[in-house]
């Protein structure tokens, strides 16, 4: 698989542990799909950490959610506005 379909797939199942009120589980998939990706930073991907990064932003004081929200603030600056 192309490393940009196994981010976006990642992405996608991160969502779904937030949905199942799963936030830690979440951002360590979430991470390890930033992680994969590299340097990947097509419309599409970004879209998907910053609805992440929304759905995860009630869950703050966990630390896995730190970890994801603190990788995201040094990856992807803008997305921190």
């Amino acid at each position: 698989m192309y490393v940009r379909t196994l981010a976006f797939d990642r992405l996608v199942h991160a969502a779904t542990y937030v949905h199942v009120n799963e936030p830690a589980q979440a951002a360590t998939v979430a991470v390890e799909a930033i992680q994969l990706a590299g340097s990947l930073k097509s419309e599409r991907y970004l879209r998907y950490i910053r609805d992440l990064k929304a759905d995860l932003a009630a869950f703050k004081g966990d630390s896995e959610v730190k970890d994801f929200h603190d990788l995201v603030a040094d990856k992807y600056p803008s997305l921190n506005s």
